[in-house]
């Protein structure tokens, strides 16, 4: 059996980061949708006096969401990260790949998605407290 080579290794690193890269903002997508979906059904009074049970539904349903998700974005940051390492290992700090990486933008990134996924389980933790728009 041939071994696999450093070149094609490398290849692969950089493939890996390309695919968690554009999986970030899959998810995010995905995330955004499925609480822009549960939220029109909370506000909307109508559908509520419909269906009370389903309000009890959504906010602990938002919550787990919001819970899996972050842990998701969690894994993600974190084999990034390590790929990442492995990139700078390869070529060193000086070179292009690592060099033009802004290290605030490092920063930013991961905590303005974990922000959007905290921000909605604050929402539906806040909601599952006893708020309730439909109720004057």
């Amino acid at each position: 059996m041939d071994r696999i080579t450093e070149n094609e290794k490398f290849k692969e690193i950089l493939s890996n980061i390309r695919h968690y890269s554009a999986l970030r903002f899959v998810m995010l997508t995905v995330f955004v949708a499925i609480n822009g979906a549960m939220f029109t059904q909370f506000f909307n009074c109508e559908f509520a006096a419909r269906n009370p049970q389903a309000i009890v539904i959504f906010e602990i349903g938002g919550g787990i969401i919001s819970t899996v998700f972050f842990i998701f974005e969690r894994a993600l940051d974190h084999n990034l990260s390590n790929y990442w390492k492995t990139v700078e290992a390869y070529v060193g700090k000086n070179d292009a790949l690592i060099s033009n990486r802004s290290e605030l933008y490092k920063a930013m990134v991961p905590i303005a998605t974990h922000g959007i996924i905290v921000l909605a389980f604050i929402f539906w933790v806040y909601v599952s407290n006893g708020f309730y728009p439909c109720i004057k």
